[in-house]
């Protein structure tokens, strides 16, 4: 091999490279959807808080790996091309050049090896080898989270992967935030695009209307009744959507308002309406008019098909068969075929590749011509947009009323969807979609649909105006971390604070404590992230040892949530031990959470008499934090050991100890696993019966109280049924009138009935769902008065009780494949108002009866 020539040809490469770029680039910004703003965006390390413009890429270059995370329209695609016509400009002339390699994810082949991916065009297989080996080559790999042949994982580790076998070359992805794994980040040097800044939107309202203009649109944008837009205008697309509403606005002299923009939703339904207009005008051709007629049908269906197989680009052939075999209605869509159809060019030409070419044409879409790809690719001008047109395909007059087209999305457990959903409960005036995800999540008991439940009002200004549904979320969400058996699912309790601002001001207060409360107990400032198989026990412990706070937490976290190979369980539970002993109080907590979760997931696993004095120790010493003992109470149960109920007593009588509702839990779990003649039993239950009536009236004592009887249910303690309801008649917080009538139901019969009833009747929506639930699991009847009233209840976690107890036995639909749900059938149009062009057939022979 020739090194002259092929340094040579390295130089020729940069050039094209870049001329390539450049023009994707000089597109992407000049198109009517981009303010060219993304040239002037900050980007963050999220390790070291570091914030760097995207021109200075030589600074953090040699941290490969790198990934640039944000969220939709924040400039991730447009930031990559600036840095690959950055480091093709600064290597033009230079020998030593690198070869930016631009990678669509989105368009990537099921493959054996990445590197196979990475098209060389040009060079012999010696003179590869040359550029991956010696650093030529810079590797950019655009949306990692819209990959449909790989799974996004396997991406991400083929990536470093490569990274370790060239470690010379350099290597950039980007990513959607909610879609990249926090394990990613100890692999990834992860970068956060920033929002636009204050001024940046002050400058950009200035420069498209003027100084006058632009500072009283700004104004109008910072003021107290449209602050949620001003947050959304920090997202440059977002920015741009609205400016561009603006001066369509301007343009046809209609006077605009901010008021019309209710959220984000909101923005893309008023920019494309306005898009449609502009187009509207420079309309020449009969037939373009025509397009008119079906262009919002066979746009929403064409994105909602490409979300729900994960799609952002599409084969043309592809598209064709959905347009093809799509429902149309019978009136002008029918006519529009039917004109299509007579007025096509070619003989060769079919109705629904005409079609099809008028897409292709739109303003809506942009085309893919691929040098390594036979067919023709289409995608949205962005993915969002797609993702509008799929919410609008759901919220259609068609659709909304049919929760299967949700629950298609839903069931695929991919956040990817979370979007799509989110724009279709903002398009849905009837809020009839949010509640179809309230409901999956219930009935299936679903914590990331109640998540997004949650996300979906914060989304929306509307929404959050909305106390009934706000009020509603956020009990379910305290529900689900109370009782949806998710150990530690701490995004639950994030959710639900978040959405506290938005109660109305009769909202149950004590509702409002509880969240706080399991938030002060759980939650603490750390959200984990399991990190993946990957990375083994010494990569853990460095990250423990070197990394950040959130990192260290994470990787302990893992230790406790894998299940290791024999050879290596031990040593991940002695350095837990250590690192317990190190008493450094995060790290503590920590690895006292996770050694609780070691056990539960290595069931084989030892604690040695020395270990379990150490946690004896923790649960008497009350120098520990209140988080570290309650921890060790909840490992002590998990060990199961007998000698831990007499420690477990003792901590619950002392009436200084914290969080003696855990107390009561671990006793609970440890003596009903424990295997005891009924006479300790008995004992147990006496004692637990002592310590209820005994608990002190602060909130440690009020909880501890509702834990306290909950337990009592669950040792079946029937022959306390009388005492439970004489002690339950003095109580008066709500909280553990919710567990005690959830008690009654659990422990009584038919005979409580008259016990129970008085409770449906409480201002707390709580006990009036635990009353109800009690009376259906007792057996009792609900009248049709009953019914009605709980049909009729304000909240639902009251009227849920009639679908999800009630109905409970009634069998699901099966879940329908993706066409039947969609009606696609190459049946549809099968009318003789479809004119037929007959391809590779010589005679057509009609055969009249």
């Amino acid at each position: 091999m020739d090194k002259k020539v092929v340094e040579n040809k390295i130089r020729r490469s940069v050039k094209q490279v870049h001329d390539r770029n450049q023009k994707r680039l000089d597109k992407k910004t000049t198109s009517f959807i981009s303010l060219r703003i993304q040239y002037n965006l900050s980007i963050r390390n999220q390790k070291t808080n570091e914030e760097f413009q995207i021109s200075d890429i030589e600074n953090y270059m040699d941290e490969s790996p790198v990934a640039l995370i944000g969220g939709p329209g924040a400039g991730k695609s447009t930031l990559l091309l600036k840095m690959a016509v950055q480091l093709s400009e600064k290597n033009l002339d230079n020998c030593a050049a690198m070869i930016p390699i631009y990678v669509q994810c989105g368009l990537l082949s099921s493959y054996d090896r990445l590197e196979d991916e990475i098209h060389l065009s040009g060079y012999s297989e010696e003179e590869k080898k040359y550029l991956w080996e010696n650093g030529k080559l810079c590797l950019l790999f655009d949306g990692i989270n819209e990959a449909v042949n790989v799974e996004m994982g396997k991406l991400l580790r083929d990536v470093v992967n490569l990274s370790e076998e060239y470690p010379e070359c350099r290597y950039v992805i980007n990513c959607r935030a909610i879609e990249f794994p926090i394990w990613a980040s100890y692999y990834f040097e992860p970068y956060s695009i920033l929002p636009v800044k204050d001024e940046q939107i002050r400058t950009q309202f200035c420069k498209e209307f003027g100084d006058v203009t632009g500072e009283k649109y700004y104004t109008e944008l910072i003021n107290s009744s449209h602050n949620y837009l001003f947050e959304l205008c920090k997202n440059p697309l977002l920015l741009s959507l609205v400016i561009r509403i603006i001066s369509q606005s301007m343009d046809s002299i209609e006077e605009f308002s901010f008021s019309r923009i209710k959220g984000k939703g909101d923005i893309y339904r008023e920019f494309c309406r306005s898009l449609i207009q502009h187009e509207l005008k420079k309309i020449k051709r009969e037939r373009e008019s025509y397009f008119e007629i079906i262009r919002d049908r066979l746009f929403t269906t064409l994105a909602y098909y490409m979300q729900a197989n994960n799609k952002v680009y599409i084969s043309r052939e592809e598209m064709e068969v959905v347009i093809r075999n799509m429902p149309y209605g019978k009136g002008r869509e029918t006519d529009y075929i039917k004109f299509i159809s007579s007025s096509s060019s070619g003989e060769k030409s079919l109705w629904y590749r005409e079609i099809a070419e008028d897409v292709i044409k739109s303003s809506f879409f942009n085309l893919h011509l691929l040098e390594t790809k036979e067919s023709v690719y289409i995608s949205f001008i962005h993915q969002s947009f797609q993702e509008f047109y799929a919410g609008k395909y759901m919220a259609g007059n068609n659709t909304v009323h049919d929760k299967k087209y949700v629950e298609y999305l839903l069931t695929m457990h991919n956040r990817r969807n979370w979007d799509s959903i989110e724009f279709s409960c903002s398009l849905d005036s009837t809020n009839t979609i949010i509640k179809y995800v309230m409901i999956y999540a219930i009935i299936n008991e679903d914590t990331d649909a109640l998540i997004l439940f949650a996300k979906c009002i914060d989304g929306n200004e509307s929404l959050k105006n909305n106390c009934a549904i706000v009020e509603d979320c956020c009990i379910w969400l305290l529900d689900a971390f109370k009782y949806w058996n998710v150990a530690y699912k701490y995004e639950l309790i994030y959710a639900a604070e978040k959405l506290l601002s938005y109660v109305g001001t009769d909202f149950p207060e004590r509702l409002i404590e509880d969240v706080k409360y399991f938030s002060d107990k759980y939650a603490g400032e750390y959200l984990l992230t399991e990190y993946p198989e990957s990375m083994d026990f010494s990569q853990l412990k460095q990250v423990i040892i070197e990394d950040n706070d959130s990192a260290k937490m994470n990787a302990i976290y893992t230790l406790g949530k894998r299940k290791w190979a024999r050879q290596d369980v031990e040593v991940v539970r002695d350095y837990l031990f250590t690192l317990i002993a190190e008493c450094i109080a995060d790290q503590k907590e920590q690895a006292v959470k996770a050694l609780k979760n070691l056990i539960e997931n290595n069931t084989s696993l030892n604690i040695n008499d020395n270990m379990y004095q150490t946690l004896i120790n923790i649960v008497k010493n009350k120098n520990e934090t209140a988080r570290t003992r309650t921890y060790t109470l909840n490992i002590l149960a998990e060990i199961g050991k007998p000698n831990a109920i007499n420690v477990l007593m003792d901590y619950l009588k002392d009436k200084t100890n914290p969080y003696r509702d855990s107390a009561s839990w671990s006793l609970q779990e440890l003596v009903l696993h424990v295997k005891k003649n009924e006479s300790s039993q008995e004992y147990i239950r006496d004692f637990y019966y002592t310590c209820l009536i005994n608990e002190s009236d602060d909130q440690t004592g009020m909880y501890s109280k509702g834990n306290l009887v909950y337990t009592l249910s669950k040792l079946e303690s029937g022959r306390l049924i009388n005492p439970i309801k004489e002690w339950l008649s003095t109580q008066k917080e709500a909280y553990v009138q919710e567990d005690g009538i959830n008690a009654i139901g659990c422990l009584g019969g038919i005979n409580e009935v008259d016990y129970l009833i008085p409770f449906t009747r409480s201002e707390d929506p709580v006990i009036r769902a635990k009353a109800y639930k009690g009376l259906v699991d007792i057996g009792y009847e609900l009248s049709e008065s009953e019914l009605e009233r709980i049909k009729n209840d304000r909240y639902s976690i009251v009227n849920i009780i009639i679908m999800k107890y009630i109905k409970r036995n009634e069998a699901d639909e099966n879940k329908l494949e993706l066409k039947e749900l969609m009606n696609l059938s190459e049946d549809n149009n099968k009318s003789e108002i479809f004119s037929q062009n007959y391809e590779n057939v010589n005679n057509v022979v009609n055969y009249n009866c």
